[in-house]
């Protein structure tokens, strides 16, 4: 999350009651802030692969999304976030830093069945039947989210994990023509439980936002699902590229090579 603003910070407190008038604001003032010296790639850099002025307004709408959350919960989301169709298990949901990520908690709720959130940190409490938990802490500790998580799916559930939320243990993969690395938490949980990773985003639709479900990635190995999931972002975002991040676009443009292990 950026330093503390006193713009964001009046439309987060403004987003707790009136929240559809505070995204169309901050989607309006994020356009406004592109000139912002060292906070944006430049224009040369970004015009290949995106829309530098929507990109600002998605991060502003983003950056007021998070704040309102750590202020009021999920309450005010609530009502904004449409799930268009249900999931069944056993299923890995792989999502991308992409659009409205934030609100997928209030997604993953309304499915109103057992699901596992894996996540860096926490910014609001869960509503069962949706149990969080994060990825964040120790060897030992990872370890036991993935045992965790290999639980909820050989019971028939749901686990989410973000698929570019990618630590030291990565892999390599392409997309846009640029390098970008993929965790390999995902990949391994298919591996090991045979269980299908399906694409989830959240995307803005005016004030609303909609929960967007990929086809199953296809690959017998985990190199294999990780090029599938790359390939199945790159065909999003250029179908979509108003949906492109700040944080994933400084991930593509700027990402060192890492081995293939």
């Amino acid at each position: 999350m950026r330093k503390l603003d006193p713009v964001t910070t009046l439309l987060a407190r403004l987003a707790v009651r009136w929240p559809r008038a505070a995204f169309r604001l901050a989607s309006a003032i994020g356009g406004a802030r592109t000139a912002v010296t060292g906070r944006w790639p430049s224009s040369r850099e970004v015009e290949s692969l995106a829309d530098r002025l929507a990109m600002a307004a998605l991060e502003e709408r983003n950056e007021v999304l998070v704040r309102c959350i750590r202020r009021a919960g999920l309450d005010v989301i609530r009502p904004l976030v449409k799930v268009p169709q249900e999931l069944h298990g056993p299923c890995i949901l792989g999502t991308f830093h992409v659009g409205a990520l934030h609100a997928v908690g209030a997604a993953l709720e309304a499915l109103g069945k057992p699901v596992l959130g894996i996540r860096e940190g926490r910014i609001f409490t869960p509503r069962p039947p949706l149990e969080l938990i994060t990825s964040e802490g120790t060897e030992q500790q990872r370890a036991a989210v993935m045992v965790r998580a290999l639980e909820y799916l050989r019971a028939g559930n749901l686990v989410l994990l973000a698929l570019d939320a990618a630590s030291d243990a990565a892999i390599e993969t392409k997309c846009l023509g640029n390098r970008l690395a993929l965790a390999r938490g995902a990949f391994a949980l298919a591996r090991i439980t045979g269980a299908p990773i399906v694409p989830l985003v959240m995307r803005w639709r005016g004030t609303d936002v909609q929960v967007m479900l990929g086809k199953r990635l296809e690959g017998e190995t985990e190199e294999q699902l990780a090029d599938a999931a790359a390939q199945w972002l790159e065909h999003y975002l250029r179908e979509s590229p108003r949906e492109l991040t700040l944080g994933l676009l400084r991930e593509l443009l700027y990402a060192e090579p890492r081995p293939r292990s």
